[in-house]
């Protein structure tokens, strides 16, 4: 188990990489820390791994406060970005390297070897240097490698970075097997929503060195708590409202940059002036939406100025005087129209979304 407490981390220039961040994983727990480059997730990584150490708070590992340990004294290994391969060295020996160091009896060396060759799908690569291997294959002697020392931690530096996109999706399915099968902890540092979204048990979306929200990928997706993580979480349409009253069931009337909206919420909004999110693909098309005719709550309509096709589905970018471009994602087959065109459709009340006050 892994708690970190209110660490902050300054650099000798005064830059401050962490601002009193804290996190907790259970065993067997996968948390990811998602966001922008330069937002603290590698530094606290570092931190967690012993590469760094920070100026405030603490780090524990089943308990045992390691704040100040060496890297080798903590029960974790980590896969680097660049997998960090020794390149004089085969496979087997790559892999076999940590516990080797570590005094392990040859028979069980062996038997962890043979084991994760397996596991990796390598043994017929196991007498090659990494030179031999494509990235993917890199990427697996590295995960191997760390699972030898039979951690109880294994941290992930945006392991999947150098790998193209296809290859990405079939290695991350493939760690977070090995994850469940050995039943390690994971920290996993990386900048992509979708990785994030698709491995984690948890995710924390950080920001200038702090956290912004976290939470079960479900509930960092639907139910965003500031533009910045509606924005940086998948893509997401962003008004600036104004809130007029409530029903009494729910249902608030907030005037926006293109009407007047109902939003159905159990939440009240937490300022009179708050931002409003949806997300593309709650937009529902208007009957006829062509050319500006149909019906329904929250109506918007606008013209078309973009249209990307994306396979499974179409995304048509919509814009109009004085008010900000919006997005929705319709199926590929379901609607055709084009570039010019006036369209119509509506955004159901419980898919609009109150975020933070907006900013005097």
């Amino acid at each position: 188990m892994l708690r970190v407490d209110d660490v902050t981390k300054t650099f000798e220039d005064g830059f401050r990489a962490l601002k009193g961040v804290s996190l907790n994983a259970g065993r067997g727990d996968f948390v990811t820390l998602l966001g922008p480059s330069g937002c603290g997730k590698t530094t606290l990584l570092k931190v967690v791994a012993g590469f760094l150490t920070p100026t405030e708070g603490t780090v524990s590992i089943d308990g045992a406060d390691v704040t100040r340990e060496p890297p080798e004294r903590r029960d974790t290994a980590m896969c680097f970005q660049s997998y960090a391969l020794f390149p004089h060295m085969t496979v087997a020996q790559n892999i076999e390297f940590g516990p080797r160091q570590n005094r392990v009896a040859k028979d069980e060396r062996l038997a962890r070897l043979n084991a994760l060759l397996t596991q990796v799908d390598l043994e017929a690569h196991q007498h090659k240097l990494p030179n031999a291997l494509s990235g993917g294959q890199q990427q697996r002697v590295a995960l191997a490698r760390a699972l030898a020392m039979r951690p109880g931690i294994v941290l992930f530096d945006e392991p999947l970075s150098n790998l193209d996109a296809k290859l990405r999706d079939q290695v991350r399915i493939e760690i977070r097997a090995l994850q469940r099968e050995h039943g390690f902890t994971a920290i996993y540092v990386t900048h992509d929503q979708a990785e994030a979204l698709a491995m984690s048990d948890h995710v924390l979306v950080m920001r200038e060195g702090a956290v912004e929200q976290e939470g079960a990928p479900e509930e960092i997706y639907t139910a965003p708590r500031t533009s910045f993580v509606a924005d940086f979480i998948g893509a997401a349409n962003l008004l600036t409202g104004t809130v007029l009253g409530e029903d009494g069931q729910g249902r608030w009337q907030v005037q926006t940059e293109m009407g007047t909206v109902k939003v159905a919420s159990d939440e009240p909004p937490v300022a009179p002036s708050v931002h409003v999110s949806w997300r593309p693909e709650d937009a529902v098309l208007a009957n006829g939406s062509a050319n500006g005719s149909g019906t329904g709550e929250n109506l918007i309509q606008a013209p078309i100025v973009a249209r990307v096709y994306q396979g499974s589905f179409t995304e048509y970018v919509l814009d109009a005087p004085e008010r900000p471009a919006v997005s929705l994602r319709v199926h590929a087959t379901q609607f055709g129209a084009r570039e010019g065109e006036t369209l119509a459709f509506h955004v159901p009340p419980d898919r609009l979304r109150f975020l933070e006050q907006v900013a005097s």
